[in-house]
């Protein structure tokens, strides 16, 4: 997870437009609000597992970010293992920005 990845978290979060946690990030895939979903890049395989298949399933893109405890400081809460952005426009600058770091 690059800095501007970090500095779109803190910003998704302050505009509402992210639900953090396993439980809401869950449900807000299922309620067809996610339009992508962040898991950190040291989730646990079961966790890993059950995220990959519900964005599979309800087709919602899923990106790796950092570690539980970037994504919390980035979020200017506790570890965190995935966020839901809940905006299109937010979904689309994070994918744009996966685009430039994996290029």
């Amino acid at each position: 997870m690059n800095e501007k990845q970090k500095q779109l978290l803190g910003l998704m979060q302050r505009a509402g437009a992210l639900k953090t946690g396993e439980e809401q990030c869950i449900a807000s895939v299922q309620k067809r609000r996610a339009k992508a979903v962040i898991l950190a890049s040291d989730a646990g395989v079961n966790t890993s597992k059950v995220f990959h298949n519900k964005c599979h399933s309800y087709q919602v893109p899923l990106y790796r970010g950092g570690t539980k405890e970037e994504m919390g400081r980035a979020l200017g809460k506790e570890s965190r293992v995935a966020a839901a952005v809940e905006d299109s426009g937010f979904a689309e600058a994070y994918r744009k920005q996966e685009e430039k770091r994996e290029s």
